[in-house]
């Protein structure tokens, strides 16, 4: 049995700042309630073959897990698989910008003249 499960996220933030602060594994433990720690294999910064190791609790137990990451294009896409000695699990997050254009209307005061006050 295999269970895909997806999440999407809109933060109302410029997508430099979305995209470098979650595609950074060292900030994971702020924003994941279930990481408690990151431990790098590979020498910083995040690219392809980068590989490091959570370590999360979940449902009462200790998880400890190793992704390497697969393909990293900054502020578009992260790609990284689970390096489980059975299995190669693919994780992906997408980063895109959603442009809302805002207008202003200004109403400038209007004085009005009451002729027959």
């Amino acid at each position: 049995m295999s269970i895909d499960v997806s999440t999407e996220l809109v933060i109302d933030r410029p997508i430099e700042r979305v995209a470098d602060y979650s595609a950074n594994p060292d900030n994971a433990p702020k924003w994941y309630e279930s990481i408690k720690a990151v431990e790098w294999k590979t020498a910083k910064p995040l690219k392809a073959g980068s590989r490091f190791v959570f370590t999360a609790n979940f449902l009462g137990r200790t998880l400890v897990y190793t992704y390497e990451v697969v393909e990293f294009v900054p502020r578009e896409l992260l790609v990284m698989r689970l390096g489980h000695p059975n299995r190669a699990v693919p994780s992906d997050a997408r980063f895109s910008s959603l442009r809302v254009i805002a207008h202003r209307l200004h109403l400038p005061r209007v004085s009005w003249v009451c002729a027959s006050c």
